[in-house]
């Protein structure tokens, strides 16, 4: 399978801005992927900008030097820092900076080739006494550790790291007073793995974690402290072409990174981070988590991701499970995801934006003499009803189609559009008198993209990305392709792989599309009717799209349906399901909205009923949202 991937360069950096009665969180910037004098750069621009840097770690990509660091716009006393260091540099560099009366706060060690390096963080503050040590084997550092303890003095950075085979370690020591603390050393990812828990239980919290190899696999040196602090959490071992996406869901979660520590795994580098917060409750973001985890497990959904907002502010975004569950690839609010019919309000929208130009008109011919599409598709003759239909019916489903004997849309998979078309019309749909009972039709969807081509002269997807989505500020979104080695950068992988067998890419305007749920919320912040964000469409315009068209389905159930959009009881919604997908959009009451997408179809949620059901319970149970806005 073709696999997309982002570029070796990243960049994260955002201001968390926050409202009155909510922790203040201070700005704070991170990159990773970056070569020496891409970091120098953004070094110099941070510093000029008043960022003070937090970490900086040096690893190696097939060979190649690469750097992550976090910085935070913070006061505090002068402080300097280096990179690049080879080991004599570094102790020269350590013994000027001592002379000033600097301290060493961090000190990260990396090896490239048979050479070590490093790069260390001073701070020009008074303090009790300290001492730092560098280029120890495991038995040294062991020694000085036990050698250094005797003495009253506590571990206050280590890490760990590689020059060529051999596992070398740095570490500083200061002669303080404070809460019990342990350390660990030599850990495997297991070993590491239940030490956290272990300390966890008994109240401490996680201040350092370093990666480095050590016979052929990776291993952890660690700090914690036993002390209070905010709600956080840790992860080790990130593969780095998944970082991003870790990292991603941690902010969208409203945390914020205070120690990150990249390393060289082989040919690549891992991330191990540290992060917190102050955004949410614990109770409720554990609310969250098990709300999720009970619909996953029940369902048997490989992945999901979903997105809120409150007054048209996104305050929350999340991915749960797996993306890829054969590369591990952890879902994030990064990841597209096809929405299946999700993509029909996209349709509406676009269509009412063009009825506000005057290009259409709800009372337009769709098929016969001067219609929009006859001269298109010329009306069979076993077929003349078709000529009675207009615009607004497609729009509600009532335009008379019926599809007994099956959806035409899923059908004849090599046929272009237009072939399937012309085949519909004239063997597959049935056309009773419109307006008289409501069927749902995808097909009718399809049309609508037809006319939004006719009338535009561009391709629907191209039309609608330009001239709907870009005012928006949503650039991601594209119609999706259909098999698995031509899945797009970010896109989720499908289960099961028959979903690969659907011409999803003729679905484009009733199915077709991609989106991330935070895609799908900036859309529908634009498209609800509220003031919270400008809508993109005038407010008759919005009232007649929302308005439903009261026509009862064959049973004489009135499924509440305008254009394109599920109506009624403070909601304004739709949801969309086929093999591989399902999801939901909403305009929830109380001014929330949500959306929420899955790589599968559960045999036990087939339309998405208990997604919303589950949605709804989070945006109930959480005890308070966080003032500010992710979009």
């Amino acid at each position: 399978m073709k696999s997309f991937r982002r570029s070796t360069v990243y960049v994260c950096l955002w201001a968390l801005l926050v409202g009155a009665g909510t922790a203040l969180a201070q700005d704070w910037a991170a990159r990773h992927g970056l070569t020496a004098g891409q970091y120098q750069a953004a070094y110099n621009n941070f510093s000029h900008k008043g960022y003070r840097l937090k970490t900086v770690s040096g690893y190696t990509v097939n060979g190649q030097v690469r750097y992550a660091a976090l910085w935070e716009k913070a006061s505090g006393p002068a402080w300097a820092a280096r990179h690049g260091l080879t080991a004599a540099q570094y102790q020269q560099a350590f013994n000027d900076y001592a002379k000033k009366g600097y301290r060493l706060t961090y000190v990260n060690g990396y090896g490239v080739g048979n050479q070590a390096y490093y790069a260390a963080i001073w701070e020009k503050a008074s303090g009790p006494a300290w001492t730092a040590r560098h280029g120890l084997t495991a038995a040294q550092y062991q020694q000085a550790f036990n050698d250094y303890a005797k003495k009253g003095y506590r571990l206050r950075h280590v890490c760990g790291y590689n020059v060529g085979a051999t596992a070398y370690f740095a570490a500083i020591w200061d002669k303080s007073s404070g809460g019990a603390w342990v350390a660990r050393h030599n850990l495997t990812a297991a070993q590491y793995q239940q030490a956290f828990n272990t300390y966890g239980r008994q109240g401490y919290r996680l201040k350092v974690v370093s990666g480095y190899r050590a016979g052929g696999q990776d291993h952890y040196a660690a700090l914690w402290e036993k002390s209070s602090g905010p709600y956080f959490s840790a992860r080790h071992g990130i593969p780095g072409n998944f970082y991003q996406y870790v990292f991603d869901n941690y902010y969208y979660q409203g945390y914020r990174p205070v120690y990150i520590n990249a390393f060289t795994s082989g040919p690549a580098g891992k991330f191990n981070g540290i992060w917190e917060n102050t955004s949410l409750k614990p109770s409720d973001l554990q609310l969250i988590a098990s709300k999720v985890a009970a619909y996953m497990s029940t369902q048997s959904i490989p992945g999901l991701s979903l997105a809120i907002t409150k007054d048209g502010r996104l305050v929350y975004a999340a991915g749960f499970g797996m993306a890829d569950q054969s590369a591990g690839e952890e879902v994030s609010p990064d990841h597209l995801f096809r929405i299946a019919s999700v993509s029909k309000p996209f349709t509406s929208v676009t269509i009412m934006h063009l009825v506000e130009q005057n290009q259409l008109h709800l009372t337009d011919k769709i098929f016969g003499p001067g219609s929009l599409l006859g001269a298109k598709y010329p009306t069979p003759a076993t077929n003349p009803k078709i000529n009675q239909i207009i615009l607004k019916q497609l729009l509600e489903h009532v335009a008379g189609f019926t599809t007994a004997n099956g959806d035409p849309m899923v059908e004849h998979t090599d046929y272009s559009t237009d072939q399937l078309i012309n085949y519909a019309l004239a063997n597959k749909i049935v056309t009773r008198t419109p307006d008289t009972v409501y069927e749902y039709s995808n097909f009718g969807y399809c049309l609508l993209g037809r006319v939004i081509e006719q009338k535009t002269g561009q391709s629907y997807e191209n039309y609608v990305r330009n001239n709907v989505l870009k005012p928006m500020g949503i650039t991601r979104m594209v119609i999706a392709a259909n098999s698995a080695n031509q899945r797009k950068r970010d896109e989720v992988v499908y289960y099961p792989s028959s979903a690969y067998n659907l011409n999803v890419a003729r679905f484009d305007s009733h199915g077709g599309w991609l989106a991330t749920p935070i895609d799908l919320l900036r859309f529908m912040v634009h498209v609800d009717g509220l003031a919270t964000k400008p809508d993109f469409l005038q407010s008759g315009t919005y009232t007649a799209m929302t308005t439903k068209a009261g026509i009862k389905d064959a049973q004489g159930k009135d499924p509440n349906y305008a254009f394109g959009w599920v109506v009624g009881s403070g909601y304004q919604w739709h949801n969309g399901a086929m093999t591989g997908t399902l999801g939901l959009m909403a305009r929830a009451p109380n001014g929330f909205g949500y959306a929420a997408v899955v790589n599968t179809r559960p045999g036990g949620d087939q339309y998405a009923g208990k997604l919303k059901q589950m949605l709804d319970q989070i945006v109930a149970g959480v005890s308070a949202w966080p003032a500010y806005d992710l979009f």
